[in-house]
């Protein structure tokens, strides 16, 4: 099973065969593997506490054999994944010197932590360490020893260059923040074994307990976003491997058509040019969202871990702030919003603003991985996906403070007659703006014409749309000016536009060579379309030309201008070739010679220089 563990790594980077599946494989591989011995002494210490001549000593050894099995498979656990070629540094990326000695830590930690721990069980359990106090404080304190050795062992290295974890972010602050927690990592199960020598042996024996179960937490904690970011990346660099092979593609069938076998030979005969994956590259909103949803998490459990020693938080329910009066079926009841109330809210505002700032970017990336939406489509999924976010968060605050609906809308009538009189601009802009998002005359992306202003829409906000025009210039556009106004969308169900190009032939000119040149100069081009097909028609008899005039069609409208510019340039050069003249504006003048010219000389005097 450690063979198969190992073999899954080796597609990890090659994105054409790299899958999250492989990473899932190997953890649940790891799990089996380690769950293995732990597993039977379980049922061994199951079949004993059930046995009908069982007694007292029996059962407390029974138990301690299925407890101490818990703790074998989480160390056995650890150890597998930290193994050469194993999940962390096949899947993970974790440098391979430091998933060694963390490997090597947990190996020798086995050693002495299995046996003193099954013993202190069993002490605990049939109630001998009062009688044998010594013996009991003698293997708790070897017991953390042991676990400061473990920590000193893997988070300190003697030439000061392993670290337990490479942060994802260069920042200070990051780097601050590692060192102390190494340090307490190390120096609590050293206070413990202090405390246990002044006589608190049952005090540091429940201690010792939590802040086992608080590693644990952590740690695999720790493992889930590693595994989240590994997804995150993985799904970003298919998104850009993606995007490269549709440009190669587009360049290979580019030069098929210009013909250029040469350079088509070279270009197929190189491999496919894949970016590397960089586990340490993540966008910034989503890592971020990652960690904080972690952290929040982290809280949520130790509270959980910790909630039987810490009566403390139960203080902050005596602490009354305010009472409110709630409209129940039984009639009016009087609630009082305690300390505890205010904390929880202030949390649920601070998530709301974290999930409503970051988990849009999380979603992108979901919907970019699993559907074909375009983008315009995932900004619009967004920004709906943000407006609830806050809502909801809203309605919560309020509840979590004692303020149910029948209080909060007479808030928001009141509110709305304000909104009414002064900031109607205001509100209906943000109405049109969900209007567009809901419509969709127009996404981000799309090429819009607006009264005499044209460009690219890059947001969609909630008073106002940005639009980035030729010049990269970015221009507000109030939302309201789109729903009132005509506007012109260049892509919005079809990105096929026409082009016009019109020539003027100088009179004389051979009309039939020039309309087939005209042709060809646009069947030649790679960026016109043969669906519709091109059409050149002689237009009209012009003061100064024949007028000709050549129709095609692309479906690109970003390469317009290119397009326009190569026509004209192929249709010169062809009419070059062939001697058609292209004319220029000109006007005769006629003079009547029936009667002489008049000529009047008259002196420079009158025109002083």
């Amino acid at each position: 099973m450690l063979l198969k563990i190992q073999s899954t790594g080796k597609n990890v980077g090659i994105l054409s065969k790299d899958t999250l599946y492989s990473t899932f494989y190997a953890i649940s591989l790891t799990l089996l593997l380690a769950a293995s011995w732990p597993l039977i002494f379980t049922l061994f210490g199951w079949q004993l506490s059930s046995a009908s001549n069982s007694t007292a000593f029996t059962i407390a050894v029974a138990e301690s054999i299925k407890e101490a099995s818990m703790h074998w498979f989480f160390l056995r656990f650890f150890y597998y994944m930290y193994l050469p070629k194993g999940v962390l540094i096949a899947h993970f990326k974790v440098p391979e010197v430091t998933a060694n000695r963390v490997a090597t830590g947990f190996k020798r930690l086995q050693l002495v932590y299995m046996p003193t721990i099954f013993v202190l069980m069993i002490l605990f359990r049939y109630d001998l360490a009062s009688t044998t106090g010594e013996t009991g404080r003698i293997l708790l304190i070897i017991f953390l020893l042991n676990l400061a050795v473990f920590f000193k062992f893997v988070l300190f290295s003697k030439d000061n260059k392993i670290s337990y974890e490479k942060p994802l972010v260069n920042s200070k602050r990051s780097i601050r923040t590692q060192k102390p927690l190494k340090i307490f990592l190390v120096v609590v199960p050293l206070l413990l074994a202090a405390l246990n020598l002044l006589g608190y042996m049952y005090t540091v024996a429940q201690f010792a307990n939590l802040y086992l179960f608080s590693i644990w937490l952590l740690l695999c904690l720790w493992f889930v976003k590693k595994f989240l970011v590994r997804w995150l990346n993985l799904s970003q660099c298919r998104f850009k491997l993606k995007e490269v092979q549709e440009k190669r593609l587009e360049t290979l069938a580019r030069k098929k058509i210009e013909n250029s076998s040469d350079s088509l030979m070279e270009s197929e005969s190189g491999d496919m040019f894949e970016p590397e994956i960089d586990f340490a590259e993540l966008e910034g909103n989503s890592l971020y969202l990652l960690n904080v949803g972690l952290i929040f998490c982290a809280a949520i459990g130790l509270m959980g871990v910790w909630a039987n020693i810490l009566p403390a938080f139960a203080l902050f329910d005596d602490i009354t702030l305010w009472t409110t009066v709630v409209n129940e079926a039984e009639g009016q009841l009087d609630v009082a919003v305690t300390l505890k109330d205010l904390i929880k809210s202030i949390i649920i505002l601070f998530m709301t603003v974290i999930f409503a700032k970051f988990l849009p970017s999380l979603l992108e990336i979901i919907m970019i991985q699993r559907t074909s939406m375009n983008a315009g489509s995932r900004y619009t999924v967004t920004t709906i996906t943000n407006y609830i976010i806050i809502a909801i968060g809203f309605f919560m605050f309020f509840a979590t403070l004692g303020m149910d609906w029948s209080k909060l809308q007479w808030l928001i009538a009141a509110l709305g007659v304000g909104i009414g009189f002064g900031l109607q601009e205001i509100v209906a802009n943000f109405i049109s703006g969900i209007i567009i998002l809901f419509e969709r005359p127009f996404r981000v992306g799309d090429i819009v014409t607006i009264g005499n202003n044209n460009g690219v829409v890059t947001r969609i906000r909630i008073r106002a749309t940005t639009i980035r025009n030729w010049d990269r210039k970015e221009l507000l556009v109030p939302n309201k000016d789109f729903i009132t106004g005509q506007l012109i969308n260049w892509t919005l169900s079809e990105p096929v536009t026409r082009i016009v190009i019109p020539v003027g032939l100088a009179y004389g000119g051979d009309v039939e060579q020039a309309l087939k040149r005209m042709l060809e100069a646009a069947e030649e081009n790679p960026n016109i379309l043969t669906d519709p097909p091109p059409s050149v028609i002689f237009d009209a008899f012009g003061d100064n030309a024949l007028s000709l005039i050549l129709r095609c069609f692309i479906d690109d409208v970003d390469s317009r201008v290119t397009v326009i510019s190569a026509l004209n340039k192929a249709i010169n050069d062809k009419f070059i070739q062939d001697n058609l003249e292209i004319a220029f504006p000109q006007r005769d003048i006629h003079l009547n010679t029936k009667t002489p010219l008049e000529i009047r000389i008259q002196s420079s005097k009158n025109f002083p220089i």
